[in-house]
């Protein structure tokens, strides 16, 4: 079991006892949603992060095989074998695909043989193009293939999908941004709505010849604990964060937009990722982004009294 995926089960078991401490011991609803939130965001954030820089890591080892392909083939045009090409390789700078080819070196070196170290360097990399490439030399290797004449296709081949992304990221770019504009204008649109129409919502207005009144607190006509379950969650949001001093109609439209805002983060951010460069752990980057941009001008705007 990888470390990563030690973080994920750590992850889910503090999430489930600190539920499980909420629901029995915490009776104060404002308490139990602060300690929800910062949990979440000191767990999301660093988790995000370091998904993100591991992606990264991963994309630029991926920019520089056609260039470790290319050095491979020279290599063997001058009569070296698969090790001593790997030897040759591992002297040039690669960046962190460099740290891999010395330790695959290594491994070969203590009689593990080039086939069980490749073989090892694939069992542990995420990337699926580093996987298919090296398991293509590796299978070349054993089966005695032309090394040279195989490594120049695959840099060839490599360099034309890299050309191909690059094309398609600087197309996509210009919807990444769209995706940021939207979801500012949306921020926008909430402020003005707590602003102007939440004070007006709030104001019970009656209309006796319909028998029946628009506005006012919703939570205070609701009854059933599942259908109002939003009530107390908007309302503790609010209290949480700040945004009101009691609980009411504005404190669970503010709860409520603020709730609205996170989920348009968390969406839009992965979407941006997908959109940008076809994974989602791309999107973490865009996700905490949006969501930290989102927090920071809710809160500032509710601390300064604006709305």
């Amino acid at each position: 079991m990888n470390k990563m995926k030690i973080y994920e089960i750590s992850v889910l078991a503090a999430t489930a006892v600190l539920l499980l401490v909420n629901v029995l011991f915490i009776k104060n609803a404002i308490i139990g949603i602060n300690i929800i939130i910062w949990g979440v965001i000191l767990t999301a954030v660093p988790y995000g992060v370091y998904n993100y820089i591991k992606y990264k890591r991963m994309k630029d080892m991926e920019s520089v095989l056609p260039m470790f392909l290319r050095s491979i083939a020279e290599h063997s045009k001058s009569g070296l074998n698969l090790y001593d090409c790997f030897k040759m390789a591992s002297k040039e700078d690669y960046g962190p695909f460099s740290k891999e080819l010395k330790k695959m070196v290594s491994e070969a070196s203590w009689n593990v043989g080039m086939n069980k170290a490749i073989k090892k360097f694939i069992d542990r990399t995420d990337s699926k193009t580093i996987k298919r490439v090296m398991y293509i030399i590796m299978q070349a290797y054993v089966s005695g293939g032309d090394i040279t004449k195989i490594s120049e296709s695959l840099a060839a081949n490599l360099e034309k999908i890299k050309e191909i992304e690059k094309k398609r990221k600087s197309l996509m770019s210009q919807h990444v941004t769209m995706i940021y504009a939207i979801f500012f204008i949306f921020i926008g649109i909430v402020l003005i709505l707590l602003k102007f129409m939440a004070p007006m919502m709030s104001i019970s207005v009656g209309a006796s010849q319909f028998g029946m009144s628009f506005g006012g607190d919703p939570c205070s006509v609701c009854h059933d604990p599942l259908v109002c379950i939003g009530c107390p969650i908007f309302n503790s949001v609010c209290l949480s964060l700040g945004l009101g001093k009691t609980m009411g109609a504005q404190c669970y439209y503010k709860g409520m937009f603020f709730a609205m805002i996170m989920i348009q983060a968390v969406f839009s951010g992965l979407i941006a990722g997908v959109i940008e460069s076809n994974s989602l752990k791309a999107g973490l980057k865009h996700l905490i982004i949006m969501s930290l941009s989102g927090v920071l001008i809710f809160m500032l705007i509710g601390w300064l009294g604006i709305i």
